[in-house]
């Protein structure tokens, strides 16, 4: 590959790594009935075992607040997450995870991580560790400068 690579195939490099990623995912996802935000959502509320509230997954997401009550709306349905209103601001909804939310995240976690080491197939660790660390501040630079993907 070329050191220097014209824009057009930066994107498409890009383009076509997200499908390969979303594809695997989405076809892991695909038996728990949920889709890729719905997965984040729960894994985050996993790793905030006090919960969170909605406008703070919205941030997490970067999306609007409604987005988030939407896809909430069937997890709570199914009894993985539980919505109780915030005792500091009656107004806001806190989310917790359930322990059918619990043990469902440890069960995708388990069926997405297969796709997703066959894609990583023959990369090493320490380039997975930059790869992320790139992604992460490629969503800052674009925070930074206004574009939120909201």
């Amino acid at each position: 590959m070329p050191e220097q690579l014209a824009t057009y195939q930066k994107a498409r490099l890009q383009v076509v790594a997200h499908r390969n990623i979303q594809a695997a995912v989405t076809e892991a996802l695909t038996p728990f009935g949920i889709n890729t935000s719905q997965w984040i959502i729960l894994g985050w509320l996993r790793d905030n075992s006090d919960g969170m509230r909605v406008t703070g997954l919205a941030e997490v997401l970067q999306v609007e607040t409604p987005l988030v009550t939407s896809l909430v709306q069937p997890l709570e349905a199914k009894g993985n997450v539980k919505v109780s209103v915030d005792t500091l601001d009656k107004r806001a909804r806190v989310l917790t995870l359930t322990q059918a939310g619990t043990e469902l995240v440890v069960a995708i976690e388990a069926a997405v991580a297969q796709p997703l080491k066959l894609l990583e197939k023959g990369v090493r660790k320490s380039s997975l560790a930059s790869y992320f660390t790139l992604l992460q501040k490629i969503i800052d630079n674009g925070n930074a400068g206004g574009k939120t993907g909201k």
